[in-house]
């Protein structure tokens, strides 16, 4: 069966395109070479990462709604068997108007019944975005979560995150939740290094064979990538 991956969440500034490359960079580990596809037009990080293979399409028009049309290209990319996996990185101004549209039009249905597999990654955080992250989190697995997979990232380069009311708010769909997939908050050397590769907007791959880093900081850059996919796939074998 295909994937789509849709990396939704309400709040802006919290990874959201940081594990959709992250994640899509996984899925490129498995020997699949996914379809990314940017929809935040006020934040073109996605498509920024040449070392992917990224397709820009701004969901919304001049009044902030979805552009019918261009959901049409997006749904008929995903009803299209061609790409094995398609990883999606929407926006925080389209979250709203997407997860209305996506109901509206039953999408992830006719996907299912395309053969496509929906999975919904939700980033949430602790420190001062921890509340709107979990409000998005809320209604990500209130609305939107049935005859779908729900995948629950922690990133706590904020601080903790109140993984108590992440259980609650989840709980109703948990035959159905994948994760948490955690982003632990590592060493001041760690997280300069993956800061340097990600200012670059470079892959893992590309970063370690790059001239740019020397040897520790590339050891340093493999360490993070090989704890991340294992991860991902403990939380995916999980499911």
């Amino acid at each position: 069966m295909s994937e789509f991956h849709c990396v939704i969440q309400a709040k802006g500034g919290i990874g959201k395109s940081l594990v959709a490359s992250w994640f899509a960079q996984y899925l490129r580990s498995r020997t699949d070479d996914p379809l990314c596809v940017e929809c935040d037009a006020s934040n073109k990080t996605l498509s920024r990462y040449s070392g992917l293979r990224v397709q820009r399409i701004d969901l919304l028009d001049e009044d902030r709604r979805i552009n019918r049309r261009r959901f049409d290209e997006l749904l008929e990319i995903l009803l299209e068997d061609e790409e094995k996996a398609v990883v999606v990185d929407n926006g925080q101004g389209s979250f709203e108007p997407l997860a209305q549209y996506l109901l509206e039009m039953d999408a992830v249905r006719q996907l299912k019944a395309a053969g496509r597999q929906t999975y919904l990654h939700c980033v949430v955080t602790g420190g001062q975005h921890g509340p709107s992250t979990l409000a998005g989190l809320g209604t990500v697995a209130k609305f939107l979560v049935e005859d779908s997979t729900l995948v629950v990232w922690q990133n706590e380069h904020f601080g903790p995150v109140d993984v108590e009311r992440v259980g609650e708010l989840t709980r109703p769909c948990s035959d159905r939740l994948i994760g948490p997939v955690v982003m632990v908050r590592r060493g001041h050397t760690f997280q300069e290094d993956v800061q340097e590769m990600l200012s670059g907007f470079m892959t893992f791959d590309e970063a370690i064979a790059s001239d740019h880093f020397r040897t520790p900081a590339k050891s340093r850059l493999s360490i993070v990538r090989t704890d991340l996919f294992t991860e991902i796939e403990h939380a995916l074998d999980g499911a």
